[in-house]
C-alpha cells in the first residue's frame, strides 16, 4: 500500500497493488482517497496506525486553525470567465497579490487555482483548499515599453482557443472578435513607455521562466506565501461580492 498526502493536507490518497509473487505481474490496481475526519479514520486500522504520527498536527490544524472563518462572501466565487475574459475568483486572488505587495499588477496561472468559493462565511480551509500549492510572491520592476511584450501576457491567448491561460488584475487587453489581444491598457489608461511599473506573479510563474528577467529588473522574493495574501485580503476586505467594487479599495470585478 501507498499513502500521499493530497487536497491540500485535508485527505490522504489510498493505492493498493496486487502482484503475482511468481512472475511479477501487475494484476490489479484500486486506490481511494480519505479525507482526514475521525470517523474515517477509525473505520481503517491502517490508515489510523500510518497518521498517528500525524494526528496532533492534523486534527489541531483541521479542527482549529483551518475552521477559522475569515470572512463572507455574498454570492459564490468561481473561475468561469466572463465576457472580458475576467473572472470573480481569479481576479480575487490576483487583487490580494496587489494589495499584500503594492504592484501595479498581478498575474496568476490558471493551474494554480483549483477550487471555487461557496458563498456564506469563507474558512481558512477554503483558501487552503483554492491554493493548495505553496507559492509564494514575487515582484519585479518593468519599463512600459516592454511591458505588453513579456511573455507572461503571451497567455492571454491560449493556442488553441481564446480563453487565457492566466488571470490578471491591474491589466486590461482589449481583444479583436476572435478573442486575440491588441492594446494593454493599465487601469483604463494606456500604457506610458517611459514610466516603470511593478508586476507581481506567483514564485511559480517566476522559476519557470514565464517573466523575462532581461526586460524587467528588481526582483523582489517576497516571504508572503500567496494563500496567506488572499486569506489577509479577505480579512479586511469581507463582505465580498464577486460584482461592483468596494470605496476605497482596490477591489473590482
Amino acid at each position: 500500500r501507498v499513502y500521499t498526502e493530497v487536497d491540500s493536507h485535508m485527505a490522504i490518497g489510498r493505492i493498493d497493488l496486487s502482484y503475482d509473487r511468481l512472475s511479477g505481474i501487475l494484476e490489479y490496481i484500486s486506490d481511494d482517497k480519505i479525507f482526514l475526519n475521525l470517523d474515517d479514520v477509525s473505520q481503517d486500522p491502517e490508515t489510523k496506525k500510518m497518521i498517528t504520527k500525524y494526528e496532533k498536527t492534523y486534527f489541531e490544524l483541521v479542527g482549529k486553525k483551518l475552521q477559522e472563518v475569515i470572512g463572507y462572501t455574498e454570492a459564490e466565487f468561481t473561475t468561469e470567465w466572463d465576457d472580458e475574459w475576467n473572472t470573480p475568483l481569479g481576479t480575487l486572488v490576483c487583487d490580494a497579490m496587489r494589495a499584500a505587495t503594492g504592484a501595479d499588477i498581478a498575474v496568476e496561472g490558471i493551474g494554480g487555482i483549483r477550487r471555487t468559493i461557496n458563498k456564506g462565511p469563507i474558512r481558512l480551509k477554503d483558501v487552503h483548499d483554492v491554493l493548495p500549492f505553496k507559492n509564494y510572491l514575487v515582484s519585479c520592476e518593468v519599463k512600459g515599453l516592454y511591458l505588453q511584450g513579456l511573455y507572461v501576457f503571451s497567455l492571454m491567448t491560449g493556442t488553441d482557443t481564446p480563453v487565457p491561460y492566466i488571470y490578471v488584475s491591474g491589466a486590461e487587453l482589449n481583444r479583436q472578435e476572435s478573442g486575440h489581444r491588441t492594446e494593454m491598457t493599465i487601469n483604463g489608461k494606456p500604457i506610458d513607455h517611459e514610466k516603470t511599473y511593478t508586476l507581481v506573479v506567483s514564485s511559480y510563474l517566476y522559476n519557470q521562466g514565464f517573466v523575462d528577467k532581461r526586460n524587467t529588473q528588481n526582483p523582489r522574493h517576497w516571504k508572503i506565501k500567496l494563500d496567506e495574501a488572499v486569506a489577509d485580503y479577505i480579512r479586511k476586505e469581507t463582505p465580498l461580492s464577486p460584482t461592483g467594487r468596494k470605496s476605497g479599495t482596490i477591489y473590482e470585478h
